[in-house]
């Protein structure tokens, strides 16, 4: 059975295109997750039968919202009303505080200025960041029980699109002094926080890649992709990344 694909593609724009184009992508069709590639590539992916997915985990000042990312916050306006929803941009953080957002924002790399921005935000001040690309299904307020939470996109990583923490935790620091002990100008897939949440819980929490829900040292609760990630009957967060849910909600 033939099923269709999700690819979240960082500075390989064409690299990856040739791939599915070799691979017979157009027969599944897909999702291009996070796509900050150029206009005429965006139409060659629809070309092929794939769905192009825009976000932006942290929005700029100069930018305008679009009308699924306004679509998204409106609804964790109905279903978080006891939240205060805090935006992270350049009026309230300052890019030169760190080496990393610096570098990142100088380059036009605004998904990883937001990696670091979102750990600099629950460390200093705790609470739950979402992408603006993620629907609030239910309340989550029951999730603040944990001292920190977050949740598997798949079997094989977590996903850093909905985490909540208390303020210092443990956790956020290893992630922010992994980003405070470089000074990178280059940025590549393999730097997303994604695939650097995942190594921290494997390598020091003793996370197992199974996709099942899982309590780890430092109070941190690890969910299945069912809850925060992925829809289902018990979801409390969707990250549209997953198809077309705005089209079907």
């Amino acid at each position: 059975e033939k099923m269709p694909v999700i690819i979240h593609s960082r500075e390989a724009s064409q690299d990856t295109f040739d791939i599915m184009k070799k691979e017979h992508a157009g027969t599944t069709g897909g999702v291009i997750h996070c796509f900050s590639g150029s206009a005429e590539m965006a139409k060659e992916y629809v070309k092929m039968g794939c769905y192009i997915s825009i976000s932006g985990t942290v929005t700029f000042k100069n930018n305008k919202k679009t009308k699924d990312v306004k679509y998204c916050i409106n609804t964790w306006k109905k279903k978080f009303k006891n939240f205060e929803i805090i935006e992270w941009n350049e009026e309230n953080f300052d890019i030169n505080l760190n080496q990393y957002t610096k570098n990142a924002y100088e380059a036009k790399k605004w998904a990883f200025v937001s990696d670091y921005i979102r750990l600099y935000a629950l460390y200093t001040m705790g609470g739950v960041y979402l992408d603006t690309d993620v629907v609030a299904v239910r309340n989550i307020e029951d999730l603040l029980n944990d001292r920190a939470f977050i949740g598997f996109e798949n079997k094989e990583f977590i996903s850093a699109a909905v985490m909540g923490a208390e303020k210092e935790h443990p956790l956020i620091k290893k992630m922010l002094d992994k980003y405070n002990s470089v000074e990178k100008k280059e940025f590549g897939f393999e730097d997303n926080n994604s695939l650097l949440v995942t190594d921290i819980l494997k390598n020091e929490y003793k996370l197992q890649l199974n996709n099942a829900e899982q309590y780890l040292d430092d109070g941190i609760h690890i969910y299945n992709d069912r809850i925060l990630s992925n829809p289902s009957g018990n979801s409390k967060t969707i990250h549209v990344f997953t198809g077309t849910w705005l089209e079907r909600r």
